[in-house]
């Protein structure tokens, strides 16, 4: 595991969105520590392994997000309490005035008054020299992805039925909309294979796999668009569906009430009137127009700072994210991570 280095401007955006205030939604988060893997390997005594001592947690925890640690949700090894009345189980001979490695982002999720962990309405934008969703550091921030409903058009069952504008948007049920809402959609996801069956679990001889490692794929008889990214799956090279297919799809459409009146080539409408025609996932100011994608794919800095932002919690994979309940905008102001004034002026 590879800690995430991060920058200091969107952990100062962020740290507002944590603190106790009455505008923040409490949204539902377990009492135990979250399950995601790479958030406290060496804070529990089922998965602590001797090299948690040698690298002193560094390469492990995400001990910069720790408050006070307590000895029944964070088992230290052999029943050991934790060092000082709460550092990680690893910081034998440390002290620390409040007792806690990091900025308390733990004792923020179990406030007395509900978990403090942001809300899905708050929008962080991320400006770089734009997002790469072909690097595998992006995958725990996909689910977090903004989208912007006003620029797309209702997605889709694998039948082409929707749900009645305007509260279509959310297909699967789960009360927001994001890339999983078009995983059956026949526009954005690609005919199955000979031998793939349409629209079915990959367990059970189709290609749909929701939510592994943070990616969601699908085929469909009815497919019609080839995935433009692929990340490492379970050690494998994988297409899948990420926000620059749907700003593929349908960012040359002109859009009213959920249904594309027209798809040109070359097509600018701005459906939202906010003056970016179809912003559907942020904006790119080098080539002013709505792919924010970095054309280096080797490129990591910006999507592994989009998952230390917004990475998904309680998924089972990778780490904890910043504002695991907000949502990332990309915007891509210039070829480099180095800014532009200009761009970064406009």
């Amino acid at each position: 595991m590879t800690r995430r280095i991060g920058v200091l401007v969107p952990v100062v955006l962020l740290l507002a969105l944590i603190l106790p205030s009455p505008l923040v939604a409490h949204a539902t988060w377990p009492q135990a520590p979250p399950n995601d893997p790479e958030f406290a390997p060496c804070e529990n005594a089922a998965t602590f392994v001797t090299d948690c001592y040698v690298t002193g947690g560094a390469n492990y925890d995400q001990f910069d997000m720790f408050g006070a640690l307590s000895d029944s949700q964070y088992p230290c090894p052999n029943g050991l309490p934790h060092p000082d009345g709460g550092l990680p189980c690893w910081a034998a001979s440390a002290f620390d005035p409040n007792h806690m490695a990091g900025a308390n982002f733990t004792g923020a999720w179990t406030n007395a008054s509900g978990p403090n962990i942001g809300r899905d309405d708050v929008l962080v934008a991320y400006i770089e020299g734009g997002v790469n969703y072909s690097a595998d550091n992006v995958k725990d921030s996909l689910d977090n992805q903004w989208l912007n409903k006003g620029e797309l058009p209702c997605p889709q069952r694998a039948d082409g039925s929707s749900l009645a504008w305007p509260g279509c948007y959310d297909l699967d049920g789960n009360g927001r909309l994001d890339l999983r809402d078009y995983i059956h959609d026949p526009r954005v996801n690609p005919p199955c294979p000979v031998g793939v069956a349409s629209d079915t679990p990959v367990a059970s001889g189709g290609g749909l796999a929701v939510d592994v490692e943070g990616t969601s794929r699908n085929c469909l008889a009815t497919g019609q668009h080839q995935y433009l990214n692929a990340v490492s799956v379970q050690g494998h090279r994988t297409p899948y569906l990420s926000p620059e297919d749907l700003v593929a799809a349908f960012g040359h459409c002109q859009i009213a009430n959920g249904q594309p009146l027209q798809c040109l080539p070359g097509g600018r409408f701005d459906n939202d009137h906010n003056g970016y025609p179809n912003d559907i996932a942020g904006w790119n100011f080098e080539r002013n127009n709505n792919d924010p994608q970095t054309e280096d794919l080797a490129y990591g800095h910006a999507p592994g700072n989009n998952t230390l932002v917004a990475g998904v919690a309680n998924n089972n994979y990778g780490g904890v994210g910043l504002c695991p309940t907000c949502r990332i905008v990309n915007v891509k102001q210039g070829a480099e991570c180095l800014g532009r004034s200009d761009k970064l002026a406009e």
